[in-house]
């Protein structure tokens, strides 16, 4: 059996008593960066702590075990596993989180699946997942998604092994509901298709180009999507994922676009957010953070303000309604830098 397993992609309370569950029944695990398996095992000791989530894990275990038609189905691939970790959960009444927390992380081979190993051993990680119950885990979010993954998929679907998933949130998806969210609630007069009628197009990661050829390549896409945003009276909404060392080379394609090619990403009135924009315009947003403390959006005026301006900073003001404290800090080019990005183009019809 081959279990898909997604994890969170910035707060802890993102993981699903699913995710625990699942991950202490593989006894193989294919993860794209080993070392991130540290700061796994510290989110799921930190959410075991918490009683209540102690106990839906618990709960989700047991509901498991009474389902009969999913112990036939996989009887001989895992049942001991299951019965293992359920000895552990029935001596969780301690409040002791240490034996769970290790029996979830013990495997008989961790095995690292990134995009430099992944076509050498998807065909054997295949042949184990036929006998035994492999998981597989990405950095962040959701695996195959733009990361490895989609070989060994395929190859097991081949072989009739089954497959599980266990969801977790995807990082285009969040990041175009907070971009919608803020959209409605800071430009006026702006016609939003609804996002289930709405057009997406995603693109994945941006290929390892040159400044120019990254110009070219986001031209093709800016073209085809206005295009298609005439041609199906929606929106059309691009995503791309940008990771933080090919970000500066990003926002360097997208400022020669605006200056040789004429392109204009914004509105009317470049950077005033409450103009409405003209018909065939492309909105660039690039959004950060997503789920954590400091999740933000920033539109294309504000990073080219912070790229133009590398020893100026804007002030940030965060608000804390409990004690009533106004935080007022610095927010730099620095500071966008950091962590991994989604950019969306919207094109309006």
């Amino acid at each position: 059996m081959l279990v898909v397993l997604g994890t969170p992609i910035g707060s802890s309370m993102d993981l699903t008593p699913e995710f625990v569950v699942w991950l202490g029944i593989c006894n193989y695990l294919a993860v794209e960066n080993p070392k991130k398996l540290a700061e796994l095992k510290s989110i799921v000791e930190k959410r075991l702590s918490d009683k209540k989530f102690a106990a839906m894990c618990e709960e989700f275990l047991g509901n498991f075990l009474n389902n009969k038609a999913t112990a036939r189905k996989h009887r001989d691939v895992f049942v001991n596993r299951v019965f293992e970790l359920q000895r552990v959960f029935d001596n969780f009444s301690t409040g002791e989180v240490t034996p769970v927390l290790e029996k979830v992380f013990t495997f008989n081979k961790i095995f690292t699946f990134n995009d430099f190993t992944e076509k050498k051993i998807y065909k054997y990680l295949a042949k184990i997942a036929s006998n035994n119950i492999l998981g597989l885990i990405s950095s962040a979010g959701m695996p195959i998604i733009s990361d490895p993954g989609w070989l060994l998929l395929q190859e097991v679907v081949k072989s009739g092994v089954s497959v599980e998933v266990v969801y977790s949130k995807v990082a285009f998806e969040e990041a175009l509901i907070k971009l919608i969210e803020f959209l409605e609630s800071r430009v006026q007069g702006l016609m939003l298709t609804p996002l289930p009628e709405a057009v997406l197009v995603f693109a994945g990661f941006p290929p390892k180009k040159a400044v120019k050829g990254l110009k070219n390549y986001f031209k093709g896409w800016f073209e085809f999507i206005a295009e298609m945003a005439i041609e199906v009276e929606k929106n059309v909404y691009l995503v791309f994922y940008i990771s933080r060392y090919s970000l500066k080379k990003v926002v360097e394609a997208l400022l020669e676009l605006e200056r040789e090619d004429g392109f204009v990403f914004g509105y009317e009135k470049m950077g005033d957010i409450n103009e409405e924009p003209s018909t065939g315009k492309l909105l660039l947003f690039f959004v950060k953070e997503l789920t954590k403390i400091h999740e933000k959006i920033l539109d294309w005026e504000l990073v080219k303000r912070l790229l133009y301006s590398k020893l100026e900073s804007f002030q940030e003001v965060e608000s804390n309604a409990r004690n009533k404290q106004i935080t007022i800090r610095q927010f730099s080019w620095e500071d966008f830098e950091r962590g991994e990005h989604v950019l969306i183009a919207v094109a309006l019809p």
